[in-house]
């Protein structure tokens, strides 16, 4: 009978554990059925390593509704240049910093915290996208085929960024025509709610 060495037998043990501990690529996580992707890349420079791929919710979170009451949120920068708040792209940290200071307003019926709420029926990190997120999505998506309500007639004009300009006012998107433009905090837009992960 031939014997196989001490060491033979465990290297192929170890290669067999190895096999089944990697389970090879993994596949992202879906939360909501037809969720529609977008690549965005904030400083535009490939493989930089701040790229990330944005999850669009399929449908709008919310009817009209209104962003907020009138008043500065603390520790959300005021962008009031078109510039600016192109070059937003933190919509996650906003969300959680205007659901921290707004709380209970209104029953948490605004925006920052439908999307958070999303996140806590699901388990996924749904936020309120900020104005670049929004110009990626209108960039990359066919609003025709992404659902977006495209007469600005009964929402003012389109759809809640978690960016904000200033106290009284924050940034909205026209999926339209891709107007990005203030809008008065207690006028009612709608709300699409995103996710994302590190590519």
């Amino acid at each position: 009978m031939k014997r196989f060495p001490l060491f033979s037998i465990l290297l192929a043990i170890v290669l067999l554990w190895s096999c089944v501990q990697d389970p090879g690529p993994q596949q992202p996580q879906v939360c909501v059925s037809g969720e529609l992707e977008v690549l965005v890349d904030p400083d535009g420079t490939a493989n930089s390593g701040d790229e990330y791929t944005m999850y669009v919710h399929p449908t709008d979170n919310s009817g009209p509704i209104s962003w907020g009451p009138q008043q500065d949120i603390a520790g959300l920068p005021d962008l009031n240049t078109l510039a600016t708040a192109n070059a937003d792209f933190n919509g996650f940290s906003n969300t959680m910093t205007v659901v921290s200071e707004l709380g209970n307003f209104n029953s948490g019926n605004y925006p920052a915290s439908i999307c958070q709420n999303l996140s806590n029926q699901t388990g996924c990190d749904w936020y309120l996208p900020s104005a670049g997120e929004l110009q990626a999505m209108f960039e990359q998506l066919d609003p025709v085929d992404a659902g977006f309500v495209l007469d600005p007639g009964g929402n003012n004009g389109g759809y809640w960024s978690s960016t904000e300009l200033n106290g009284s006012i924050t940034w909205r998107k026209n999926f339209l025509n891709g107007v990005l433009n203030g809008g008065f905090k207690t006028f009612n837009n709608l709300c699409r709610c995103v996710r994302r992960e590190s590519i």
